[in-house]
C-alpha cells in the first residue's frame, strides 16, 4: 500500500504555503484555552486549493510540514466518514457532549473541510484517504 511520504514526494504533488504564523496567548482563543501557535494554511494539489487554519501547541516551535498537515485533515476527514454523519454519533465518537453548541461548531467546521478535502484531492481521493500513515 502507498504511503502518504510516498505520496508527498511526486513533484507534480500536493503543495503547502502558511502565512501568518503567531504565538497565541493562552486564554485569548475561547476554541483553543492553552498557549498555542496558529497560522494560514494552503493546500494545493492539479488546480484545487483548499484554505486552513492550523493550529499547534506551543510546544511545536517549528512551522508544520505537509506530512503534518495533511494527516490531520485526512484523519479528521476519515473520523467523520467512518464514525458517523450525524453530530449526534460524531460526537459520541470522540467525547464531545451532544449538548454543547461549541461541539456542534466543531463538527459542523469538519464537515465544512471534509467537503474540501474531497474537492481538493477530487478522483483522488481514496488513493490520498486510503494511504498508509
Amino acid at each position: 500500500m502507498t504511503t502518504l511520504t510516498e505520496l508527498l514526494r511526486n513533484p507534480r504533488g500536493l503543495t503547502m504555503a502558511i502565512r501568518g504564523r503567531k504565538l497565541v496567548p493562552a486564554g485569548a482563543d475561547p476554541e483553543w484555552p492553552n498557549e498555542h501557535y496558529t497560522q494560514r494554511v494552503t493546500l494545493a494539489y492539479r488546480g484545487h486549493t483548499m484554505r486552513l487554519a492550523f493550529h499547534q501547541g506551543a510546544a511545536h516551535v517549528d512551522p508544520p510540514t505537509r506530512l503534518d498537515v495533511i494527516e490531520c485533515v485526512l484523519d479528521d476527514t476519515s473520523g467523520l466518514d467512518n464514525d458517523g454523519a450525524t453530530f449526534e454519533e460524531w460526537a459520541e465518537a470522540y467525547g464531545y457532549d451532544t449538548d454543547s453548541r461549541s461541539a456542534e461548531r466543531t463538527y459542523r467546521a469538519v464537515v465544512k473541510q471534509a467537503k474540501q478535502v474531497r474537492e481538493l484531492f477530487g478522483a483522488d481521493f481514496d488513493t490520498w484517504m486510503d494511504a498508509d500513515r
